[in-house]
C-alpha cells in the first residue's frame, strides 16, 4: 500500500510538459506543433500561437500532453441544445460563484438575452463550462477562476474514497495552487495514519515547489531593478520544511546581497568622507552636487555605482583627484573622468547647460545656455554621454525612504497634467510606477490605451504584471470630455497619447527603446492604428481583440519594423479569415516579427490570462532606432515621421480626414510613402518620397560617419547633399526637448523642399 501510495503522489508530483518550442528571442512556447509549410502552430489546448519557422530555435515534440487530473459536473440545464454564434462582441461577465456560475452576456448576428454559464470541467490548465438557460460552450484557463472557487467545486470529491482525494490533491500540486495543496496533504493524514510519512514526504516536496515559485518572482523583481523588494523577500523567506539545497541558494543569494549592500554603504562613506575633506580646504560650491551623488548611491546603488568607480584610477593619488574623478564620472561615465578638480567643476556646469536646454519652457533662458554651450564647444559626444546620465526633469527622493537602508518602496499610481500643454482641454494621464522606483534606474514602460472608460481601465489590465516585471506603465486620456467610449481615429487622439509620452519620459526614467504599446477591445483598435502609424516610436505593438479599421488597412506595411503581437478569440468577427488569414498570415510568412495567438471559443474579450505571455514577449524585445533600410505610408496630418524623416508638407490630396475614411480605407488612394536605405560605404542615405512636399531628415552618427562626406539623395537627383555635416547643439538638443527620447538623438537637420 504504501509503495502504491508513493507512486501516486510522485506521478502527480511530475512537471507538466508538451511539445517544446524555443524561438530565437528566447521566448517558449508549450503545446502540440503542426506545421503547414513555414507556418508553425502550437496549440496548448486553450490557444494556438503562430509563428513563422524561421524563428524558431528548436523543438522537442512529446506525444502528448501528460495526463491531468480532471473532474466532471452536473449543471443542470434549461436548455440542451443549439448553436454557437458566427461571432460574439461586447463581452460582458460575472464572477463565478462558488457553484461555478456566472451571468455573462454578448452581442452577436441574433438578438442575445443575457444568461447564465456554468462550469461542466474543470482539469489543472482549463475548464469547460456551457449556457444553462441560454446555448454556449466554451472554455477559460483555470487560473482565471477564483481559487475559493475551485476549493468549493472540488468539495463533490467522494471524502470516503482516497483515490478521489488523491485526484483532488494531485489536482491542486498541478495547478501550483500549494497553499491548498499543503492543507489538503495535512487533512489526508489525519484521516490516514498508515500514510503519514508518505504524505509528509510528499508535502515537504510540495513545500520546496511554493519555495522555489517565490524564488522565481523575487528573481523577476530583481531583474525588473527592486533589489530592495527582493532583499526583503530573502530575509523572510519562509525556512519550514524548505529542503537544506533551496535553504543554501537562498542563504548564497542573501549573503551575496548582504555583502554587496554592505559595499555600497563603503562607497557612500567614501565619498561623503572625501567632500568632508574637500569642500572646507579646496572649495565651495560642490553641496548640491554632492547631495545627488551621496542620494542617488542610496537610493539605487544597482544603478549607478558604476559612475563613481574613476575613484580607482592609478592616477587617484589624492584626495581632490579621487573626488574629482568620482564627480566627472558621475557626469559623462568612469571611462571618460577626469582627475583635475577644476575640469571635473567645468563638467558640472556643461550638464547644467544641457539642462536648462532640455528642461526649460522659458526661450531666452535656453537661447542663453545654448550661447554658452556653442562658445565652450565641448564637442557633441561629450554633451551625448551628459544626456545619457541626466535624472528626469522631476527627480526627487521621497523623504521617507530616500536615506532608509533597505526600505522597500511600494508601486504607485499618479495622475498628470501634460507640462505646458496648451490645448482648450489639458491632456492628462495616469502612471504607476514599480515597486522600488528609483528615478535612477531606466524601466521598460508600456503605454496603455484604455477600453473606452478611462485610463484607470487600463493600468488594473496590466498593472500587476508589469510591477512583478519592473515596467512603468503609462495610461493616456485619449478621449475627450463627453466623448462616447469609442476610437475616432482622430488627430486629437493621437495628440493625446504622443503628449502623454513625451511628458512621462520628462517625468520618469523611461528607457525609449523598450516602450511597448498596448490595448484590449476598443483600446486594441487604436493600438493598431497608433503602433502603425507611429512605428519608430516603439519596441512593440500588442492588440488584444482589436479591429484593424480605417488608416490600418494602408499602414500594414510599417509592420516590417515594429514587432506585433496579436490576441483574438474564434469567435471575434473575422478572426480567422481577415485578421488572420488576409492580414497577418502573409506577414508571418514574409518572416516580420508578428506574432498571432487565438482563444478557442472564445469572442471580443480583454483575455487577462494572456497578460503573462504579453509581458514574456515584451523582456525579448527592444527597438531598432536606426535601422539601415525603413519604409512608412501615411495618410493622416498627425502621422508624419518615420524614422528621422519628418514631413513638414504634404502633397495634395494625400491626406484624408479621420470622419471621411471608409472603414476598411478603401478611399485612401493617394497616401504619402518614404523609403529610405543606408550605406555605411558610400557613407549615404538615399530616400524616395511620393505625396511629400517639403521634409526634414534628422542625422545620427548610428546612421551616418560624421567625421566624412556625406551623401544624401531624395528621389534620384531631384534633391540632393553632398558634403560635410557638423553637428549642432541646438536643433539636437530642442528635438530632445521636445519629444524626450535619449535613445534617439539626432545630431544634425536637413531641410529638403
Amino acid at each position: 500500500m504504501m509503495i502504491r501510495v508513493t507512486f501516486v503522489f510522485l506521478v502527480m508530483l511530475t512537471r507538466l510538459g508538451a511539445d517544446t518550442v524555443v524561438l530565437k528571442n528566447g521566448l517558449v512556447l508549450r503545446g502540440t506543433v503542426d506545421k503547414d509549410n513555414t507556418i508553425v502552430s502550437v496549440f496548448d489546448g486553450i490557444k494556438r500561437t503562430i509563428v513563422k519557422d524561421t524563428r524558431i530555435q528548436s523543438t522537442e515534440v512529446k506525444d502528448s500532453f501528460p495526463n491531468l487530473e480532471g473532474f466532471q459536473y452536473y449543471q443542470p440545464l434549461i436548455q440542451h441544445g443549439g448553436s454557437m454564434p458566427a461571432y460574439a462582441i461586447e463581452i460582458q461577465s460575472e464572477p463565478w460563484d462558488k457553484n461555478g456560475r456566472r451571468r455573462f452576456s454578448y452581442k452577436g448576428p441574433k438578438p442575445t438575452k443575457p444568461m447564465t454559464q456554468a462550469i461542466n470541467f474543470l482539469n489543472p490548465r482549463f475548464a469547460k463550462y456551457r449556457g444553462v438557460d441560454g446555448f454556449w460552450l466554451g472554455q477559460i484557463s483555470t487560473n482565471q477562476i477564483p481559487r475559493p472557487t475551485i476549493m468549493e467545486l472540488l468539495r463533490v470529491v467522494d471524502k470516503a474514497s482516497q483515490a478521489e482525494r488523491l485526484r483532488a490533491g494531485r489536482f491542486l500540486i498541478q495547478a501550483e495552487m500549494y497553499p491548498e495543496a499543503k492543507a489538503s496533504l495535512e487533512k489526508l493524514a489525519l484521516d490516514y495514519p498508515d500514510l503519514k510519512e508518505t504524505i509528509e514526504e510528499v508535502r515537504k516536496t510540495v513545500c520546496d515547489l511554493e519555495a522555489r515559485q517565490i524564488l522565481d518572482e523575487l528573481t523577476s523583481r530583481r531583474r525588473g531593478g527592486q533589489p530592495r523588494k527582493v532583499l526583503a523577500g530573502l530575509k523572510a523567506f519562509p525556512a519550514k520544511d524548505v529542503s537544506p539545497e533551496i535553504l543554501s541558494d537562498v542563504q548564497e543569494l542573501l549573503s551575496k546581497d548582504e555583502d554587496q549592500a554592505e559595499a555600497d554603504r563603503a562607497l557612500v562613506g567614501l565619498v561623503q568622507m572625501l567632500a568632508d575633506e574637500l569642500i572646507p580646504k579646496v572649495s565651495e560650491g560642490w553641496s548640491l552636487a554632492i547631495v545627488e551623488v551621496l542620494g542617488a548611491l542610496t537610493d539605487a546603488p544597482d544603478a549607478v555605482r558604476n559612475r563613481v568607480e574613476g575613484m580607482n584610477k592609478p592616477e587617484a593619488k589624492t584626495i581632490p583627484q579621487k573626488f574629482a574623478l568620482a564627480m566627472s564620472g558621475w557626469v559623462i561615465g568612469a571611462d571618460l573622468a577626469v582627475s583635475d578638480l577644476a575640469k571635473a567643476k567645468k563638467l558640472w556646469e556643461l550638464r547644467g547647460l544641457v539642462t536648462t536646454l532640455v528642461n526649460s519652457a522659458n526661450d531666452a533662458e535656453r537661447a542663453r545656455a545654448l550661447a554658452l554651450l556653442q562658445a565652450d564647444d565641448p564637442g557633441i559626444d561629450i554633451v551625448v554621454r551628459i544626456i545619457d546620465r541626466l535624472a528626469p526633469a522631476s527627480t526627487t527622493l521621497p523623504a521617507e525612504t530616500a536615506l532608509v537602508e533597505n526600505a522597500p518602496r511600494s508601486a504607485r499610481i499618479e495622475t498628470k497634467r501634460v507640462l505646458n500643454d496648451n490645448n482648450a482641454q489639458p491632456t492628462e494621464y495616469m502612471v504607476r510606477l514599480p515597486t522600488d522606483y528609483s528615478p535612477y534606474r531606466q524601466y521598460p514602460t508600456v503605454v496603455a490605451l484604455h477600453i473606452g472608460f478611462g485610463p484607470a481601465t487600463a493600468l488594473k489590465f496590466w498593472g500587476e504584471e508589469a510591477d512583478k516585471r519592473g515596467y512603468i506603465v503609462v495610461a493616456p486620456e485619449y478621449n475627450t470630455p463627453g466623448q462616447r467610449p469609442d476610437y475616432t481615429y482622430s488627430i486629437s487622439e493621437h495628440a493625446a497619447v504622443e503628449l502623454a509620452l513625451r511628458d512621462a519620459k520628462k517625468r520618469y526614467n523611461i528607457d525609449s527603446d523598450r516602450v511597448f504599446l498596448g490595448g484590449q477591445v476598443l483600446g486594441a483598435n487604436m493600438a493598431w492604428d497608433f503602433g502603425l502609424a507611429h512605428p519608430d516610436m516603439f519596441a512593440g505593438v500588442m492588440v488584444v481583440s482589436g479591429i484593424p479599421a480605417k488608416y490600418v488597412n494602408k499602414y500594414l506595411p510599417n509592420t516590417e519594423k515594429v514587432p506585433l503581437y496579436v490576441v483574438e478569440g474564434d469567435l471575434a468577427p473575422s478572426a480567422n479569415e481577415m485578421i488572420f488569414g488576409v492580414i497577418l498570415k502573409p506577414m508571418i510568412s514574409r518572416g516580420w516579427d508578428v506574432t498571432y495567438t487565438e482563444y478557442y471559443k472564445r469572442g471580443m474579450e480583454d483575455f487577462p490570462e494572456e497578460v503573462p505571455s504579453l509581458f514574456n514577449w515584451m523582456d525579448k524585445h527592444k527597438r531598432e532606432p536606426f535601422p539601415k533600410t525603413f519604409s512608412g505610408i501615411t495618410a493622416r496630418a498627425s502621422d508624419d515621421r518615420f524614422y528621422g524623416v519628418v514631413i513638414k508638407e504634404f502633397a495634395k490630396d494625400t491626406i484624408v480626414d479621420p470622419s471621411a475614411v471608409e472603414p476598411l480605407g478603401k478611399n485612401i488612394t493617394k497616401p504619402a510613402k518614404i523609403e529610405g536605405k543606408l550605406s555605411a560605404t558610400a557613407n549615404l542615405l538615399n530616400l524616395t518620397m511620393t505625396g511629400v512636399k517639403r521634409a526634414d531628415i534628422w542625422l545620427s552618427p548610428k546612421m551616418i560617419d560624421f567625421s566624412k562626406k556625406v551623401e544624401v539623395k531624395v528621389n534620384g537627383d531631384k534633391w540632393k547633399f553632398k558634403g560635410i555635416i557638423k553637428p549642432d547643439y541646438g536643433p539636437m538638443l530642442e528635438d530632445l526637448r521636445l519629444r524626450g527620447d535619449r535613445k534617439q538623438l539626432y545630431w544634425a537637420r536637413l531641410v529638403v523642399k
